[in-house]
């Protein structure tokens, strides 16, 4: 057979094969000219490991797949349990229903032994009677009040004196934190107000006093009967001392701002000696 019978001849293939390296060689050349073989080296590098690495990772993905099938016994299939049937009852074997078997009881609603009430603003005057043990600070904290209120309002009572408490009394419990006064004729609102360090629109806009500027009249000459009992919010006073005033016996005249029956200055007097007569 000749060699044109056989196909193409090694000198054309040898030549073909040359101009491919002379191609290749001239491409490269070119890409070192701009100055990017190393960028070009390193994209392949990069890219090379990432086929070797997912190449490596399906190698073993196929290996595991190939062990677990070739390790599986042959009787698994049969040991797996079948899907149980639906159970199924026959109509006729269902019990008829009747609805006296059932009794079903009714939800009922506790009753309330109380009512509760939402606390609201209190503003009229209670009476609390004093119990054994009772004490002025605890009553005060009881009606979440201070204890100088539970004195200013009941001044007829207590005195002022905190130890003047006892069982049996009945105190008057303010709304709020104030004091308690008996209007008097000739009383007027301002001169109430001063004494009580507060100021008369304190006692007019207080609800508990029933009062208001259109009834009010005249504040020197207020339409307040005598005898009726005000609270003055937030009202207080000096507390009065019951105690006994000290006399010096050297100077006895200075009793004189008391009133009438005081002694007047010792000028003469009999003197002791030191012996018996």
């Amino acid at each position: 057979m000749s060699e044109g019978d056989s196909g193409e001849s090694p000198l054309v293939l040898e030549s073909e094969s040359e101009g491919q390296k002379n191609r290749i060689t001239l491409i490269w050349e070119s890409v070192s000219r701009a100055g990017l073989s190393e960028k070009v080296i390193r994209l392949g590098t990069h890219a090379f490991l990432v086929m070797l690495i997912l190449l490596v990772a399906w190698g073993m993905r196929e290996f595991y797949t190939r062990a677990q099938i070739l390790n599986l016994p042959e009787d698994s299939a049969y040991a797996a349990p079948l899907p149980s049937p639906t159970p199924t009852a026959g109509v006729s074997s269902l019990a008829p229903l009747h609805p006296e078997e059932f009794s079903v009881s009714p939800i009922t609603r506790r009753a309330r032994l109380h009512t509760d009430v939402p606390s609201r603003p209190r503003h009229e005057v209670l009476t609390y009677t004093v119990k054994e043990g009772d004490t002025l600070i605890g009553i005060a904290e009881k009606f979440g009040l201070q204890p100088e209120t539970i004195l200013w309002g009941n001044q007829l009572i207590l005195g002022d004196n905190p130890h003047n408490l006892f069982a049996g009394q009945g105190l008057n419990i303010l709304s709020v934190d104030g004091a308690y006064h008996k209007w008097s004729a000739g009383d007027g609102l301002n001169g109430v107000a001063k004494f009580f360090n507060v100021t008369p629109e304190d006692i007019i806009n207080y609800p508990g006093t029933h009062i208001s500027p259109e009834t009010g009249g005249d504040w020197s000459n207020p339409n307040i009967e005598a005898g009726t009992w005000l609270v003055i919010p937030g009202g207080e006073r000096a507390f009065v001392s019951w105690s006994a005033p000290i006399i010096s016996l050297d100077d006895p005249s200075v009793a004189s701002v008391l009133g009438p029956g005081v002694c007047e200055t010792v000028a003469a007097g009999a003197v002791g000696v030191g012996v018996f007569i």
